[in-house]
Order: C-alpha cells, then sequence, then structure tokens
C-alpha cells in the first residue's frame, strides 16, 4: 500500500472533524437538516483553514443517502467517491488554472443537465477570484436563475476581488484563522494515532510557524517525521525546515541588547555562512521581538517559562518596552527593504548594529527629565517686567537730528514690586544679548507681534522701560508694538524669562530715524 500524506490521511471528513470554524460548520449542517441549502456559496479565508474541505463535506451531506443529522456517513459509494474526487455529480475546479471564458461556458452549458446518480449536481471552484471577468460574465446568468438541480461551492482567499454582481448571488462564509492552541491538540492527536513522540516544544514551534494554518502545520509535522523518524526533538525541526537554533537567537538578542558589536557580526556571519536562509533569520527575530513585546504588556500571555526567564533578563539590561517596539519597527522595515533593495545581508547587518547601538538612544521621559532638571536649575525670576518698546529706529540712519522721544499715551509706570529677593539688574547689554532669543520666545504667544519684534532694536533703558527703534516711516510696527497683548506676551513675559529683574507696567517709548512717530 502506498503512503498517505498526514494532510490527506487526516483531512476532515465531517462537520464535526473541521477545527476552528464551529460556527461556519454549524450553520452549514443546521442548512442540511432543514433543507435550505443555497443555490450559491462562497467560502473566504487565508490558506489551510478548512475551506476545500468545507465544502467537500457539504456536497457529501447533500448527496449522501444515509446521511444522519446533517452529517454524511463516508461509508457509501457517493461518499467515497467524492472524499477521492471522484464522483461524476460533483465537479471540483482549480480557478487559477481553469479561469478562462470557455472554461466556465462548459460549466454552464453541463449545469442544465441532471445528475447521473445524485440529487445534486455540484460544482466546487477552487481561488475562484483568479477568474477572468469574461469567465465571471459567464457564470452570472447560470447564477441569476440556477437549475433546482445545481449547486455552486466557490473557495476564494481574495473575496474582495470577485464582482459585486456574483458576491450578491452567494451566501458569504468567513473562515477564521485557527489558533495556536486548537493547532497543537489536532498536532497531538496526530501524534498519538502515529505513535509519535514530540514534547510540547516541537508542537509548539510547528503551530507558531503554520501562522493559523491547519493544513500548514500537519505538512510540516509530516516533514519533521520524515526526518527525524517516530521521536521528535526540537533540533530536528530546526534542522528539518531551516530554523536558527533557538540558543543563537537568543544569543544574537543577548547582544544586541549589550551592544556587543562584534559579536553580533560573529554570529550572522556563522549563521550565513551555515546556510540558514536569511529571510527565516530575519522572521524569527521580529517573533522573539513580538513576544517579548506582548511579554512587557502582559506576562501571562507568554506561557514558556524559559522564553519568560530570558525576557526577565534582556529587560534587566535595558531592553524595555521603548527599545522593544523600536527594534520591532526596525526588523519590519528591513524586510521590507531586503524587498525592494535586495542585498539581503548587508540589509540584516545593518539591521542588527542598528539595534544595538540604539543602547545610547534615551527614552523620551528622560529626555523630558532632563529639560525639567535644566529648567529648575535656573534662578527664578522675582517678578514679570513690563516694558517700555521704543519707536523703530531708521535703517539707513538721516543726517537729520533726531527729535526727543515722545512718551506714548499709556498709563505711567508704577513703583516695581520687590519680592524680598535680591536680583540682578537689567541692562540694556543683557538685553541686546538676549534679543534674538527673546523674540524667538515671543512667536509662541504671537507670530505677528515675534515678526515686529525682530524688526526693532533695543535702544536705550528708562527706568524700567526699553526703548525700542525701527525704520523711519514703519508705523504699521509701532502700532503693533503699542498693543498691550504685545507689550504682556512679547515683552514683559519674554523679559521677565531672561533677566532677574523686577518691574510694572510701563509706557512705550519710540525713536526714530528722522522724526518722532505719533504714538
Amino acid at each position: 500500500m502506498s503512503y498517505e500524506v498526514f494532510t490527506l490521511k487526516y483531512r476532515p471528513k465531517t462537520f464535526s472533524d473541521v477545527v476552528g470554524q464551529r460556527s461556519v460548520a454549524e450553520t452549514l449542517k443546521r442548512a442540511v437538516q432543514q433543507g435550505r441549502v443555497a443555490n450559491a456559496y462562497l467560502l473566504c479565508g487565508s490558506r489551510g483553514v478548512g475551506k476545500t474541505s468545507m465544502a467537500r463535506i457539504l456536497a457529501k451531506a447533500l448527496n449522501c443517502a444515509a446521511a444522519k443529522d446533517g452529517e454524511p456517513c463516508n461509508v457509501c459509494e457517493i461518499c467515497r467517491a467524492i472524499s477521492k474526487g471522484e464522483d461524476i455529480d460533483v465537479v471540483e475546479i482549480d480557478g487559477a488554472s481553469n479561469r478562462g471564458i470557455d472554461d466556465i461556458r462548459s460549466i454552464r452549458d453541463s449545469a442544465g443537465y441532471v445528475p447521473s446518480r445524485s440529487p445534486f449536481k455540484i460544482y466546487i471552484i477552487d481561488e475562484v477570484h483568479m477568474l477572468t471577468i469574461q469567465a465571471f460574465n459567464a457564470l452570472l446568468k447560470v447564477l441569476e436563475e440556477p437549475p433546482p438541480h445545481v449547486r455552486f461551492f466557490f473557495a476564494t482567499t481574495d473575496p474582495n476581488s470577485l464582482p459585486d454582481t456574483i458576491l450578491s448571488r452567494c451566501q458569504r462564509h468567513e473562515f477564521r484563522r485557527i489558533s495556536e492552541a486548537d493547532i497543537v491538540e489536532r498536532l497531538t492527536e496526530i501524534c498519538r494515532r502515529e505513535s509519535l513522540t514530540a514534547p510540547d516544544e516541537v508542537l509548539q514551534a510547528i503551530a507558531s510557524k503554520a501562522e493559523g494554518g491547519l493544513r500548514d502545520s500537519v505538512s510540516l509535522l509530516d516533514q519533521v517525521v520524515s526526518y527525524a523518524g517516530t521521536e521528535v526533538q526540537m533540533a530536528d525541526l530546526e534542522r528539518a525546515i531551516g530554523m536558527l537554533p533557538r540558543e543563537r537567537i537568543e544569543g544574537l538578542l543577548r547582544a544586541m541588547t549589550m551592544g556587543d558589536a562584534p559579536a553580533i557580526l560573529s554570529s550572522l556571519e556563522e549563521a550565513f555562512w551555515s546556510g540558514f536562509d536569511p529571510q527565516e533569520l530575519l522572521a524569527q527575530f521580529t517573533e522573539s521581538l513580538r513576544e517579548l513585546m506582548v511579554w512587557h504588556a502582559d506576562e501571562a500571555r507568554v506561557p514558556d517559562a524559559r522564553a519568560r526567564a530570558f525576557f526577565e533578563e534582556l529587560a534587566a539590561a535595558g531592553l524595555g518596552p521603548d527599545r522593544v517596539h523600536y527594534l520591532l519597527k526596525l526588523f519590519l522595515n528591513t524586510r521590507g527593504d531586503i524587498r525592494r533593495a535586495g542585498h539581503e545581508r548587508i540589509q540584516i547587518e545593518l539591521a542588527c548594529l542598528k539595534a544595538a547601538r540604539s543602547t545610547e538612544m534615551l527614552p523620551v521621559q528622560g529626555i523630558l527629565d532632563r529639560l525639567d532638571a535644566k529648567s529648575t536649575s535656573r534662578p527664578l525670576n522675582a517678578a514679570v517686567p513690563s516694558v517700555a518698546v521704543a519707536a523703530p529706529r531708521a535703517a539707513a540712519p538721516s543726517s537729520v537730528p533726531e527729535p526727543a522721544p515722545e512718551p506714548a499715551p499709556h498709563p505711567a509706570p508704577t513703583p516695581p514690586t520687590t519680592t524680598g529677593r535680591s536680583v540682578a539688574p537689567l541692562t540694556l547689554e543683557a538685553v541686546t544679548k538676549q534679543w534674538e532669543s527673546i523674540c524667538q520666545d515671543a512667536r509662541a504667544k504671537s507670530a505677528m507681534v515675534a515678526g515686529a519684534m525682530a524688526q526693532a532694536r533695543p535702544r536705550g533703558l528708562d527706568g524700567d522701560r526699553l526703548l525700542l527703534e525701527v525704520g523711519h516711516g514703519k508705523r504699521f510696527l509701532i502700532d503693533q508694538l503699542h498693543e498691550p497683548r504685545a507689550q504682556e506676551a512679547a515683552c514683559g513675559k519674554q523679559l521677565n524669562t531672561k533677566s532677574a529683574r523686577s518691574a510694572t507696567s510701563a509706557a512705550v517709548r519710540f525713536s526714530s530715524g528722522k522724526s518722532s512717530e505719533p504714538a
């Protein structure tokens, strides 16, 4: 007797055998029991989750003469023929290789004939999204007015590619990815039936590698059994499918955490010359970092005791959540860079060395703490000096004598208040040196005021009043600097932060190159 691979030998034969799709299985089973089977079904989901198997089971349940409670008997001639793909009334078509209009026309023409020995003539079209638009149009007619004895079961991994006219005529069922726990349970059952010995660590690794596809996981188990025999160990799985040993992945992550660039390059070189696939190496890095990210968020979601101990070691060495997020994005971006530009080895080495340099990065909170420390180390100002602003100075000085500055029509300054602290005197030299910085700070309050201040120049101090010069004739600037908002936000408060001087509100005074501007 020829060998039968695990994926065929343990393919589901009844609705109850389907793993991880209980809601879909129950819906279809009850539809058979109640005689409410639709003319067309669309089964959607990723690869290896049971779409085609479910279509076959439904076909057997409809045509089986000995069906019980909606389940096929799998003993009669019709059930056995459908399971082998040999039944004359159940036609399975690969949409990827039979996608033309002529292929669909033959289906449309044969659909008019009654089934030869079964209640229904059933067409199962896998990867239906691969059909051409012309083929869909040819199929549309028979879907609009289907013969009573015809049923269509469509399976696809990309339902969004189907025309709306097809989608609207099908009853749609979504197949979800199968959880790792369900996959491990199924693999354990297969190992029991085949008298295989495989630790939970191996089965968990296979389930994780399959990414929610049961067929992929069963195929991987078959592959590793062919390599290792009836007793499978983790090392056998790593050699059979080209995985990097766990110890090497942990060593690389440890070197990245410590910033050990020589150790990183040495480990990568050894891995490359050992024949490991760079893409597989990158995928394992990404998966390990994802587990570490999950562990930081919720330790209970990482059941492996060895993994938890390793993650605790990395966290103690400084690999906190922020760095983990950075590294995860770094390696995800590297996968995209490799697809676009190639040079796998260079890209991976670059990413790993960048990861090692991340030890020099400060977390955002650390930067904020440093800024806070610097700001608190500066002397506190006693009070806010409101400054009188002097009129603009001419851009090109004129030979005409400058008239005496006119006081602006504002209230006279009140005596400065003191707080009992000794403060540094406010000098013109200090204000001049800080003027550019003062203008920049004013921009946060008002860009217009900051622009006006930038075109002015400190000219002198009259008590607690600051005299500014602007160009001759720039009345608009003078009006802006006259505004209380300008004096308070741009002058008074900003000077208070730049010099330790106590002052009160004061009038604005101006001077110009030729003649005084009216205030």
